[in-house]
């Protein structure tokens, strides 16, 4: 369903010292917005566009939708417990969807988690269950699969998210990959130079792998040091080939080269600006600014790719309360759910499509909605 957009309030700063909450009797304006945060506009705005979804096994409906990604002229969504990948327009019209049926052929699925598209617009889906990875054509078409479950190179005990992305100077194709060459970064890779990364969440680990589905390296083990995880969630890819992880079990996001060489990490837990009560979706713009999901603290964050906080999307609920259901604490700090439009129920996934428009998995509220940049960065 399509809704007449309208703008909603979350205010962020980080120049004051102190939370005060805004409550208005005035219906408040629609934008999140940072002042010198982010040098290439001094500020970013955010407009709500649309929304779309509910509860329940049709078309359109969603069952635990977990993530969500966005090519040109699609938008796929991962519907967990429907067993089913669904794809839409960019306006949220319903195309086509495939799987449906929870199992272990070519195009079924075993919780399906997570999802990405690579600059084709192939498709590639990781299971949760069925500790694998799925990659179809852009209209669902079944191509190849890979993975099982172990401790092993290519393997996994708990699958989560996916993500394709440049793979950084390191990686040369060259010949056709050997199980030596493999090991040595040195691979034929089918899609511009594009690798696949998946989390793990038991297996404390971030793998990369070809498009084809090669082994290629892999980091990453249980505890709370650089390089270290303590449940990993989601991450995406730079422009650079740098990878950004969602250390849910540590509150904060780490940041890797294209070979897990660790370069930074920010986030401690709480609800203040920068800080995470379950960082989930990781998603990248395409001037590198990072987006989490903060999944119990109901918002969206934005943050430079230093980690330095933008400003939030997402709206508090019922415990700050307007005549427009909406407000925002002064210093970022938020929030409460809600179902409104541009409040969140525990979101999870989380996207930029090629306008710059932020699409979030609204778990809770079993929806999907978009946000545009205004003006757009």
């Amino acid at each position: 369903m399509i809704r007449n957009p309208f703008l909603i309030s979350i205010i962020s700063t980080l120049l004051l010292a102190s939370a005060q909450i805004i409550s208005t009797d005035e219906p408040l304006p629609a934008l999140a917005q940072t002042t010198g945060a982010n040098n290439q506009t001094g500020g970013i705005e955010f407009t709500f566009v649309t929304t779309w979804g509910s509860l329940g096994d049709e078309p359109g409906q969603f069952d635990g939708q977990n993530s969500v990604a966005a090519s040109n002229n699609s938008i796929y969504v991962a519907d967990y417990y429907n067993e089913r990948m669904q794809m839409f327009t960019p306006e949220g019209e319903f195309v086509k969807m495939w799987g449906g049926t929870y199992g272990e052929a070519d195009g079924e699925f075993k919780k399906p988690h997570g999802v990405a598209v690579d600059s084709d617009g192939n498709v590639y889906v990781s299971e949760r269950s069925g500790l694998r990875i799925q990659k179809f054509d852009s209209e669902g078409n079944f191509i190849t699969k890979w993975g099982s479950e172990g401790t092993g190179d290519g393997q996994f005990t708990h699958l989560h998210d996916i993500a394709v992305g440049p793979g950084g100077s390191s990686d040369q194709a060259s010949t056709p990959a050997s199980p030596s060459s493999i090991n040595n970064n040195q691979t034929t890779n089918s899609n511009n130079n594009e690798f696949v990364y998946t989390t793990d969440a038991e297996n404390f680990n971030v793998q990369k792998f070809t498009t084809d589905g090669q082994f290629i390296t892999k980091w990453g083990s249980e505890g709370t040091g650089d390089g270290q995880f303590g449940g990993l969630e989601s991450l995406d890819v730079d422009s650079e080939g740098n990878v950004y992880v969602a250390d849910s079990g540590n509150e904060r996001v780490q940041k890797f080269t294209a070979d897990g060489e660790f370069i930074l990490s920010w986030g401690t837990p709480g609800s203040e600006a920068g800080q995470f009560d379950e960082p989930g979706g990781v998603a990248i713009d395409s001037n590198d600014n990072v987006y989490v999901t903060d999944i119990e603290n109901h918002r969206v964050q934005v943050f430079t790719a230093d980690g330095e906080f933008i400003t939030q999307i997402g709206s508090s609920g019922a415990e700050v309360t307007t005549p427009t259901g909406s407000g925002a604490s002064a210093n970022g700090s938020c929030c409460s759910e809600g179902d409104a439009d541009g409040q969140f129920n525990q979101p999870e996934g989380v996207d930029v499509d090629p306008q710059n428009r932020v699409i979030v998995a609204d778990t809770g509220n079993n929806r999907i909605q978009i946000f545009e940049q205004n003006p757009a960065i």
